[in-house]
């Protein structure tokens, strides 16, 4: 199938046009060729300016939509032959065929209103009901889906159903009625079942379809998973088997109803709203177990005299039925025992008989029936048994057994054996059976000792037997040795286990001074007597097994040339038969001196484990060691070693200003592990010098010198134990400082120079808290920017460790701020050492003056470097007494000088605020500050902004800015006015200053200063927040410019459509447009233009003389044979048909040939 595009042919003529060649306008005819070349090149030009000062040519002007009459031989959608229309074929800009399909009116429609089509996201189909119905059988469910669904038009598109079910199986194929055009498939993630349809209209689709799915079975229950759509559903579900109950494990809202059938099965019926849930069913019968669980708690009491006697126990049996009552239950007794009277029942004290023993079962198992008044779920059963004894002893011990209940599922207690006072019980370790420790009394009426065990299990086998002859002590000693300078302390604890013999303790001061010796569980003191030897009095200390004494010694130690050495005390038994386990000695140096253990000269002594491993100054230094032997008294060898003092520091201080006074708090928390001995020695810096007001605010005689005749400091540590006549005196002394230790005053004396001691009973070791107080009177006559010096005290010895940084908190008064001279104002200082010098504080006035601040006139000039800006502000102020200007936040490298009229001034920095201070007076004064700042400018392009912020209310302000000699300000704030005109040099403009240096500086009566060379700019504003200047490099405007003006050389030549008038026009509005946003760019571009064009005209000139072109054209890009005919000047607008006779051949238009589409 072939048809015309009258489209193409509507654009061919368009395109033919704009060229300027069949429908066009023709250009006069061209002149001949002149002999000299300098006249052909003149008339090219004139050709080139006749070119775009032209019209358009008679045909369709371009950009505008053809008439009617080109489509008057078709009809809408069908060609002038009645074939219909299919397509169309464009031709593009570059010669490309383009095919368009033809679009019936429908179709338009709705790609122009894409609202109304059909999404394909939108659910497009409604549940109306599900219903199951199906039976189980073994592991199986097999059954009918029933699902009703209402289908909307779906306009050709298929509709998407998913049903779920996925654990549903498809045993025949789905029967699907009222809808023609469906298919159903599975869904890949494996979630069930899609039906998927298409109709035009709405209808009612009924599907039906046989399933089959899995039963999961378990041992109690049966359960059946349903995964549904979102429908209203019922499931008819029958189970072959009767008494069943069923649950629905789901949302919660499903509704579950049981049935019993005629056939012998249980039929569930359950109505739910769809979704995924589960259904589980089972017996209903449970069956009923009645063996008891017991549980029992026993209380035994054994009484054993002699190892020939048989032992007598006192059973006492808590038994718990945690299932329900107890009836009777089963009693297993030990071998051999014998019953010595009834069992009794609870508090009630009802007895009741032992069953006989059962032939065909042990012997020891009786049966225990519980009368039925007494039956609970809780018995208490106690009875007393007499257990056989055949001489135990250590080689044939007695196998002890308590009674136990058969079939109990825990059994637990407690033994407690009782024997004479002759005898002592001896056992062997046993599974589940352990000794209780420390619950050992004493028996008032026999003087017996008691033993008690306790076991988990009555299923074990305890081995006992009495001694009577073999006694065995055991001993366990810990010591503690306290070493001072001249002196040492002991504590020694003693741990006895076992019986000692008469009562006595032989005991061995070696040479100790004995404080006292006690019973260290209740503090009795016990006696020390002397027969030959020193004993002890144990008859006090208890009849248990298990004793502790506490002894408190001290010694006093005469080191030869620093070497020391003693014995220390023993405790052994009377007869020989203490056995010591265990004995260690931990030596603390507390003292200014360090024991240090020589242990090869030692006797008895092995290095232990190092108690004090952490060495730090908050603990003392401790070393632990094992004594060897009793056989000899151990002996301590070793030597003093004097350590310096080591302390712990942790410091804050406040200073307050409160009037004419300066109070100075400072709190320190020292921790020291050696006794400080009730001195310690610091340093106070003598700032004794008054405080007065120097106007570049350096303080005078701030900071006091030291006297002449005062004496030269002595070394840290040193004590002066020598009292000249004559001592020095203290500097402090008209305002001492106030010192106290732990709340109690201490005596703070002076030494030399800088060193005083501080005296006090309660500097000992560990922490202590000391606080220091001093109130400085201040000079009267101090103002505002007076500077004062603020001593500070400091430890005076080397080794000092301070917990974190040192915090000094500055407070004013209402008058004065009071701040940091050194540390930029600030009001909170955090040191990292102690000043060794005094602080320098700084008075700052708060008082605002009565006259505020009139700024009358404002210079600011900003002289732009590469890594450096110079701000300078020039301002005739009156009052106020300070003039402020604001710095960029986080600036740190900032130089800064101050004149006030003409005389060099001190700047006060203050965070990010430079204060200049004026005189208070009400005349008119010049404000001279200069900032330098560091601050990198990139050279290619800037924006620049004034980086000094002025105060509010300063009114008119002369802005110079001075950029480097190769940048130029392309563009202003629009709130800036320029006070520049436009100068002619030769042949480039450019911008003068209505003032230059001196005259604007004359304008705020300041001191020219001499400025670096480069181009000047000057604007006018009261907005300095809103100042804003784009500076750019001379070579970045000439690299654009000329790039563009390339561009457009080249573009005009090689492409004839861009040589069109409205290619003129563009431009002309891109300049004007230029000239109204950026007027200082648009002629800094028209300088570089016109340079840049000039070079082009040069380059096609040089060109033309080159390689002249042979039709004396200069933009022609095709060259015309010799024997071409040239096409006549004048052509007829209207358009020649080849038919018509009145046409000449040479003049009709040649019919271009037809594009075809075939179908």
């Amino acid at each position: 199938m072939r048809f015309f595009s009258h489209h193409r042919r509507f654009e061919q003529k368009t395109r033919l046009s704009r060229g300027g060649r069949k429908y066009g306008h023709l250009k006069d005819a061209f002149l001949e060729r002149s002999c000299s070349a300098v006249q052909d090149w003149l008339f090219r030009i004139a050709l080139v300016s006749l070119w775009f000062s032209a019209g358009a040519a008679g045909a369709q002007p371009p950009g505008t939509t053809p008439t009617r009459d080109v489509f008057s031989q078709q009809q809408d959608g069908v060609d002038a032959s009645g074939l219909p229309i299919r397509a169309f074929m464009f031709l593009s800009e570059s010669d490309n065929v383009v095919l368009m399909p033809g679009l019936s009116w429908e179709e338009f429609e709705r790609l122009s209103n894409p609202d109304s089509v059909v999404d394909s996201n939108q659910q497009l189909f409604s549940f109306q009901s599900l219903a199951i119905n199906g039976e189980v059988d073994a592991e199986r469910f097999e059954g009918q889906v029933a699902l009703s669904i209402l289908v909307a038009p779906s306009q050709g598109q298929w509709i998407r159903i998913p049903l779920q079910m996925g654990n549903f199986h498809r045993l025949k194929p789905p029967e699907v009625t009222g809808i023609e055009n469906y298919f159903m498939t599975l869904t890949p993630d494996g979630s069930g079942h899609l039906l998927l349809v298409k109709t035009d209209q709405q209808q009612e689709l009924k599907l039906r379809m046989e399933v089959s799915a899995r039963v999961v079975a378990s041992t109690v229950a049966k359960t059946l998973e349903f995964k549904l759509p979102g429908a209203p559903s019922r499931v008819d579900l029958t189970v072959g088997a009767v008494g069943v109950e069923g649950e629905v494990l789901g949302r919660g809202d499903e509704v579950l109803e049981t049935k019993v059938v005629s056939d012998g099965g249980t039929k569930f019926q359950i109505e739910s709203g769809g979704g995924n849930y589960l259904l589980r069913w089972g017996s209903s019968s449970r069956t009923k177990d009645d063996t008891a669980l017991l549980e029992v708690e026993s209380r035994i009491n054994v009484r054993w005299d002699s190892p020939q006697d048989p032992l007598i126990a006192d059973f006492l049996l808590t038994v718990e039925n945690v299932r329900g009552s107890i009836d009777s239950f089963q009693l297993r007794l030990p071998p051999n025992a014998v019953v010595l009277d009834s069992l009794r029942l609870g508090d009630s004290g009802r007895t009741i008989d032992l069953g006989e023993p059962v032939k065909g079962r042990d012997e020891e198992i009786r049966d225990v029936i519980i009368p039925e008044a007494e039956r609970g779920s809780r018995i208490d059963l106690s009875f007393e048994l007499q257990l056989s004894n055949d001489n135990a002893s250590e080689s044939n011990p007695l196998g002890f057994h308590v009674a136990e209940v058969v079939g109990s599922l825990r059994h637990r207690g407690v033994i407690a054996v009782e024997t004479g006072s002759d005898y002592r019980l001896r056992w062997l370790s046993s599974p589940w059976v352990d000794r209780v420790i420390g619950e050992l009394g004493e028996d008032t009426v026999n003087s017996g000792r008691k033993y008690e065990f306790r076991f988990e299990r009555a299923s074990f086998e305890l081995p006992l037997y009495l001694g009577e002859k073999g006694r065995q002590l055991r001993m366990t000693s810990n010591s503690i040795l306290d070493v001072y300078d001249s002196a040492a302390n002991l504590d020694m604890t003693i741990s006895i286990n076992g019986q000692v013999s008469k009562g006595l303790l032989q005991f061995n001061d070696a040479g100790w001074q004995i404080r006292e010796i006690q019973d260290s569980e209740t503090g009795e003191l016990l006696d020390l007597f002397e027969d030959d030897d020193r004993f002890l009095n144990m008859r006090n200390v208890g009849n248990g097994d298990l004793s502790q004494i506490r002894i408190l010694a001290e010694l006093q130690l005469e080191p030869e040339n620093g070497d020391v050495g003693f014995y220390l005390p023993t405790v052994t038994d009377v007869d020989g038969a203490a056995r010591v386990q265990k004995a260690t000695l931990d030596i603390n140096s507390t003292g200014r001196s360090m024991m240090v253990v020589d242990l090869a000269a030692s006797v008895g002594l092995t290095r232990g484990v190092v108690a004090g491993a952490d060495v730090s100054v908050a603990k003392p230094s401790t070393i632990s060691y094992q004594i060897q032997t009793q056989e000899k008294s151990p002996k301590v060898v070793g030597a003093l070693v004097a350590q310096p003092p080591r302390i712990s520091l942790a410091s804050e201080a406040a200073i307050e200003l409160s009037g004419n006074q300066l109070r100075t708090d400072v709190d320190w928390t020292v921790t020291s592990s050696l006794d400080l001995e009730g001195s310690l020695f610091v340093r106070i810096p003598d700032a004794s010098g008054p405080a007065t007001l120097n106007e570049n605010g350096d303080p005078i005689g701030s900071v006091g010198q030291k006297s002449l005749n005062e004496e030269p400091e002595a070394a840290d540590g040193a004590v002066d134990s020598v009292r000249v006549a004559n001592e020095p005196t203290d500097p402090n002394l008209n305002e001492p400082w106030v010192v106290s230790v732990n709340g109690a005053p201490a005596k703070l004396r002076y030494v030399a120079g800088d060193r005083y001691e501080l005296i006090s009973e309660r500097l000992a070791m560990n922490r202590m808290d000391i606080t220091w107080r001093r109130v400085q009177d201040l000079n009267a006559a101090v103002g505002d920017g007076a500077v004062i010096a603020v001593p500070l005290p400091s430890p005076g010895i080397l080794d000092v460790t301070i917990r974190g940084s040192m915090g000094v908190t500055l407070r004013g008064d209402q008058g004065f701020d009071l701040v940091s001279a050194d540390r930029q104002r600030q009001k909170r200082l955090d040191l990292v050492t102690f000043p060794r010098d005094p602080l320098r504080l700084k008075l700052l006035s708060r008082l605002t003056s009565q006259e505020e601040l009139t700024v009358q006139k404002t210079v600011l000039r900003t002289v732009v470097g590469r890594n450096l800006r110079h701000e300078s502000v020039y301002a005739k102020v009156q009052g106020g007494g300070r003039f402020q200007v604001g710095l960029p936040s986080e600036v740190a490298d900032v130089s800064v000088q101050a004149f006030i009229d003409g005389e060099g001034k001190t700047v006060r920095r203050e965070k990010d605020t430079l204060v200049v201070l004026l005189p208070n007076d009400s005349e008119s004064h010049v404000v001279d500050l200069q900032v330098w700042i560091a601050r990198e400018t990139p050279a290619s392009y800037s924006n620049i902004k004034p980086l000094l912020r002025l105060p509010f209310g300063v009114g008119r302000v002369y802005w110079q800015i001075v950029a480097p000699s190769d940048g130029h300000v392309l563009w202003a704030s629009p709130t800036l006015g320029r006070s520049m005109s436009w100068r002619f040099d030769r042949w480039k403009l450019y911008r003068q200053p209505t003032h230059d240096d001196v005259g604007l500086l004359q304008l705020v009566d300041a001191t020219s200063i001499s400025m670096p060379p480069g181009n000047r700019y000057l604007y006018i504003g009261s907005d300095l927040r809103s100042f804003e200047v784009v500076i750019v490099s001379r070579v970045v405007l000439w690299v654009l410019i000329g790039s563009v003006v390339l561009l457009a050389a080249v573009v005009l030549t090689n492409l004839p459509k861009s040589r069109h008038p409205l290619t003129a026009v563009v431009l002309a509005v891109m300049f004007g447009g230029l000239l109204a946003i950026a007027p200082d760019a648009a002629v800094l571009a028209g300088q570089f233009g016109i340079i840049a064009l000039v070079l082009v005209i040069v380059m096609i000139a040089v060109r033309v003389l080159v390689s002249p072109a042979t039709n004396g054209r200069v933009f022609s890009t095709s060259v015309i044979a010799a024997d071409q005919l040239r096409s006549p000047s004048t052509r007829s607008l209207v358009p020649a048909r080849a038919d018509e006779p009145e046409v000449t051949a040479t003049e009709a238009l040649p019919e271009p040939a037809p594009t075809e589409v075939t179908m």
